[in-house]
This record gives structure tokens, sequence and C-alpha cells, in this order.
């Protein structure tokens, strides 16, 4: 079994070392303690431990709840989702609801483009 480490880069270095080097470690931690122990990953936290609880107590399948929270991604739509999943009906009205719980987010993207095409590209 070959080790990653054995393995030189052009300019010699390890390959991979770089990751672990202290200079790209620096904003790689900042951006950890920036996303992670801010007030918008707690709120997200905590509602979507309120979606995976009433998916629970509902008879939601781990696997779809899963799935949904990946796929969706809105929590106005997750809760659609759930309420119409277990009332069964049928797949094109469950989209059409989850859809329209989505427009939504419209206003947002259309007011949050500028900002994203004004920004510095990343290299």
């Amino acid at each position: 079994m070959s080790n990653i480490n054995n393995y030189k880069s052009v300019k010699g270095d390890t390959v991979g070392s770089h990751i672990f080097s202290g200079e790209a470690r620096r904003p790689f931690m900042a951006g950890i303690r920036g996303a992670g122990a801010g007030s918008p990953s707690v709120g997200l936290f905590v509602a979507l431990m309120g979606y995976g609880g009433l998916s629970q107590s509902v008879g939601v399948d781990f696997n779809i709840m899963c799935a949904a929270a990946a796929l969706i991604w809105s929590m106005p739509a997750l809760m659609t989702f759930s309420e119409l999943l277990v009332t069964e009906i049928s797949p094109w009205a469950m989209f059409t609801a989850v859809g329209i719980a989505n427009l939504r987010n419209i206003p947002i993207i259309v007011a949050a483009l500028p900002l994203i095409r004004e920004s510095p590209r990343m290299r």
C-alpha cells in the first residue's frame, strides 16, 4: 500500500502538504470559526433538527428525510413535502406544492445576483 506522502510535486514538496501548512490553515480556520460558530449555522442546525423530529414523529423514512433536506433545502418547502408525503398525495401535486413553496426564494436570488457578479472571481 503506497502512502500519498511518498509522492513529490513539481516543486519538490510532498503532495498535499500545502493543505496542512500554516499559510493555508489560517484562512481555513477563520472560515470554520465564522461559519461554524455563527448564528446562521446555529439557526440552520436548530431548524433542521426540528425538521428531523417532525419527520420522525410522522413516520418519514430516515433516507427520504435526508434526501429531501439535501435536495429541497428550504424549510417551508420541506414542511410542505413532509406534510404531503404523509397524506400520500400524487407526486405531481407534491412537486407543484413544493415548487410554489420555493417561489419565495426568487426575490432573494434576484437581489443577490448583482452582489455575486461584482465580487472578485476565485482563481
